[in-house]
């Protein structure tokens, strides 16, 4: 398991686009027989609309364009799962997370 600290995020969904603004923000990469999973955990979202928003959506799925604290440029596709009561968020990726390991694709 990997784990970087996030410090930028922009979300696109449904043609909209958010820049979430947050206290903190974690990728967690997981290798398990040969399958690479990812998530990114996400507290003090400071957005409370956008929270509301996806706790009442069919649609929660998003593309993803990530910042890591050391400057690496991520993308992908993931699901955006809010936590309304801790002001956080859970986004499970899904397949590819573009630019992780220098070639080497999720």
């Amino acid at each position: 398991m990997e784990t970087y600290e996030i410090v930028y995020m922009e979300m696109l969904n449904k043609g909209n686009m958010d820049v979430l603004d947050f206290f903190k923000a974690e990728l967690i990469v997981v290798e398990e027989l040969g399958t690479r999973n990812w998530y990114v955990d996400v507290s003090g979202i400071r957005d409370r609309p956008l929270l509301d928003r996806y706790s009442y959506s069919d649609d929660i799925r998003v593309e993803l364009k990530l910042r890591t604290a050391d400057g690496d440029e991520l993308t992908g596709d993931g699901y955006f799962h809010p936590k309304l009561a801790a002001l956080g968020a859970a986004i499970r990726g899904d397949g590819r997370l573009n630019g992780y390991d220098t070639g080497e694709q999720a």
